[in-house]
């Protein structure tokens, strides 16, 4: 009989805002038992405090999942998950043997996917955060000028079609 643990994983979420990661990342923290980090979270307390770029909330997210890292467990990253934060997921799993996942979030369906974001208007979010159409459409704009290649366990989900069995999905991907 083998003592042998399994390296824990850290997923990183890929994707614009409204395309359903934090709800993936919500619906996989439950069922796995993993803990969630979010950029925005950070950010939204950094913004609290002084005003800053984006840059020091992905330093601390990516400490803040070291540390769970550290203790064996799995942890869960929710970004969008830029060229520079994805090369930095990748240097993190492999200085704590980890297995690293990229759990790209799509909604192709437009109008879903503008519901969504309109929907947060009334929501009391921090002023950076996406709320309109216009902005989203500059925000894709800026995102999609810098593509790059995935070359870790890489999965996407349309999160605009009923995917009900998200989780199966992902452990079966995982090889869980």
């Amino acid at each position: 009989m083998s003592n042998t643990v399994s390296p824990p994983w850290l997923v990183a979420l890929k994707g614009l805002p409204g395309c359903g990661k934090s709800t993936v990342a919500a619906t996989l923290s439950r069922s796995f038992g993993w803990p969630i980090v979010d950029k925005d979270d950070i950010q939204d307390a950094i913004d609290a405090h002084l005003a800053a770029s984006d840059g020091p909330a992905y330093e601390i997210m990516f400490r803040v999942a070291r540390s769970q890292l550290r203790q064996g467990l799995s942890v869960i990253v929710d970004s969008p998950l830029w060229k520079q934060t994805y090369d930095n997921a990748r240097a993190l799993a492999e200085e704590q043997h980890a297995c690293l996942a990229v759990i790209e979030c799509r909604c192709a369906d437009e109008r879903v996917w503008r519901q969504r974001i309109e929907a947060r208007k009334g929501a009391g979010l921090p002023a950076r955060r996406t709320t309109s159409w216009e902005s989203l459409l500059a925000y894709r704009s800026r995102y999609e000028l810098n593509p790059y290649e995935i070359t870790v366990q890489h999965l996407v989900i349309e999160t605009d079609t009923d995917r009900t069995d998200i989780v199966s999905l992902v452990r079966s991907r995982l090889g869980m």
